[in-house]
C-alpha cells in the first residue's frame, strides 16, 4: 500500500514538472499608477503596477524577477519585483515592480504620435525547473500618454506663472505691455524654457486675438532656483479701443491671456499652457491679473 502511494505521489509529481516545463507565457493586461521616485542626471527610477494574466492551468510561483525594456527595439531602461509572487491560475495578478528609465533614449521616440510596442524581456525563478524561465511580453503604448505623464510630473517641480502686468507705453497706433513672469524650478535638473508664445483675446472663448508677443530664444534655469523674466506685448489702438468701448458697456472689463511654452525636461520637449483672465479700468488703465 505504501509503494502504491509512493509511485503515484512520484507519478503526481513527474506529471507537475513535465507542465511546468512547458508553462505559457503569462499576458500582460495593463500598466497602471506609475509614479516617479527618484532622479539624476542619467536614470528616472519610478513604481509601477502592472496587471499579468496567467493562462495556464495551474499557479506559477516565482521569484527573482528582473526584465528589460525595448521600445520598437530601443532599450529604454530596466526592472525588477522584488517580492516572491504566486500568479493564480486563469487568473490576473496585480505586481508591483520597480523601475529604471535612460532618460537619453526617451527623446528618441517622444515625436510619434501612433502607438508604439513596449517590449519587456526578462526571467524568473519557478520552483522545481532547475534553469532560469525566460519570458517575452509586449504592451502597446502612446507616447502623447507618456507626454502627457511627464508633464503632469514636470508640473509639480516647475511652476511658472505670470505675477504682473504692466503698462510700458501708450502712442496713437499700439499699446505695449509688460509681462512679469516667475518660473521656480525645484527640481534635481535644469530646464530650457525654449520658446514663449503670448497671446491676448477679446473673450474667454479665447477667439478675435487683439495682441500677441514671442519669445524665440531659449534659456536655461538652474535646479533649485526661482527665475524672472519679461516679455512685451503689442496691441492694436483700433481692435483695443473698440473691445474698451464694448466691454465698459457690458461691464465686462477683461481680456484673457492664453501663454503656451515648450519647457526641455529630461530630455523631453513639454508643452506647457497658461491661461488667465487681465481686468482692467477703461478710464484709468489700471489693469489686475486674476
Amino acid at each position: 500500500m505504501n509503494n502504491t502511494k509512493f509511485i503515484l505521489m512520484l507519478l503526481g509529481a513527474m506529471m507537475f514538472i513535465t507542465s511546468c516545463s512547458s508553462i505559457k507565457t503569462p499576458e500582460l493586461n495593463s500598466i497602471n499608477n506609475i509614479e516617479i521616485t527618484n532622479e539624476n542626471s542619467e536614470n528616472i527610477f519610478l513604481v509601477s503596477e502592472i496587471s499579468v494574466f496567467n493562462p495556464n492551468r495551474f499557479s506559477i510561483s516565482t521569484k527573482d524577477i528582473s526584465f528589460n525594456l525595448y521600445v520598437d527595439s530601443l532599450y529604454v531602461g530596466k526592472g525588477e519585483v522584488d517580492n516572491e509572487l504566486i500568479l493564480a491560475k486563469n487568473e490576473s495578478t496585480n505586481i508591483t515592480t520597480s523601475l529604471v528609465i535612460n532618460k537619453s533614449n526617451l527623446k528618441s521616440f517622444s515625436s510619434l504620435k501612433d502607438s508604439v510596442s513596449l517590449n519587456i524581456l526578462g526571467s524568473s525563478t519557478i520552483p522545481y525547473i532547475s534553469k532560469k524561465y525566460y519570458f517575452d511580453l509586449n504592451y502597446n503604448i502612446y507616447p502623447n500618454d507618456l507626454i502627457s505623464f511627464f508633464t503632469e510630473r514636470l508640473m509639480e517641480d516647475i511652476k511658472i506663472k505670470i505675477t504682473e502686468v504692466k503698462l510700458k507705453k501708450l502712442n496713437i497706433k499700439n499699446i505695449l505691455l509688460d509681462f512679469v513672469f516667475v518660473l521656480d524650478n525645484k527640481s534635481l535638473m535644469e530646464c530650457k524654457v525654449k520658446n514663449l508664445d503670448i497671446k491676448l483675446f477679446k473673450t474667454n472663448a479665447y477667439k478675435d486675438l487683439i495682441g500677441s508677443s514671442e519669445i524665440k530664444d531659449e534659456f536655461t534655469v538652474e535646479s533649485n532656483t526661482i527665475n524672472q523674466f519679461e516679455s512685451q506685448l503689442k496691441m492694436n489702438i483700433l481692435k483695443i479701443g473698440t473691445a474698451f468701448f464694448l466691454n465698459s458697456i457690458n461691464n465686462e472689463n477683461s481680456f484673457f491671456i492664453e501663454v503656451n511654452s515648450i519647457i526641455e525636461y529630461n530630455n523631453l520637449e513639454l508643452p506647457i499652457t497658461i491661461k488667465r483672465r487681465i481686468d482692467y479700468n477703461p478710464l484709468t488703465l489700471e489693469i489686475e491679473l486674476n
